[in-house]
């Protein structure tokens, strides 16, 4: 066993289709939690290049999958915080079994992720890495939850001095 890494909790609630309609409050984290998404200044978040196109593809990703509405989000020097909606899908033709894997949680996040790394890296000439492995999420399950989210998102920025976070190096 490699002892250079934590070992990590797989952060999914056992046996959860995270496929089916419902919305989900998520945490996307910078590489090594550096602050290279922008700066929080007098509560307000400025962002970097990468916080811009962060912005833009979140904004994006309605158009690109059928079925999930971004909501409310934040991003912040070294994480993003963010609602999105999934909308069950009907099966494609021919399919008969399992959810569809373009309307998943992960796979959403997955091509997100996948999404930002690429165009950044055609903007920088390189092979930058972008993301933390792995997110955290929260089902969302009543209105009541919704609006915390809601709330917390909206305040994150002026929290960010009580961030342990907050003083690590930008690129």
């Amino acid at each position: 066993m490699n002892t250079d890494h934590p070992v990590r909790k797989h952060p999914r609630l056992p046996g959860y289709d995270y496929s089916q309609s419902g919305a989900y409050f998520l945490t996307l984290c910078s590489h090594n939690r550096e602050n290279t998404f922008g700066l929080i200044r007098n509560g307000h978040p400025y962002l970097s290049p990468l916080g811009v196109l962060i912005h833009e593809q979140w904004l994006a990703s309605k158009e690109r999958r059928p079925g999930l509405t971004p909501d409310h989000f934040v991003i912040m020097p070294n994480h993003m915080h963010g609602i999105v909606w999934l909308q069950a899908q009907p099966p494609k033709s021919g399919r008969t079994r399992g959810p569809d894997l373009g309307t998943s949680l992960s796979s959403f996040v997955k091509g997100f992720k996948a999404s930002v790394t690429s165009r950044y890296n055609r903007m920088q000439g390189g092979t930058l890495p972008v993301w933390q492995r792995s997110y955290y999420e929260h089902i969302i399950r009543s209105q009541e939850d919704l609006e915390r989210a809601r709330e917390y998102i909206r305040t994150n920025p002026e929290n960010w001095g009580k961030d342990k976070y907050h003083q690590v190096f930008s690129r």
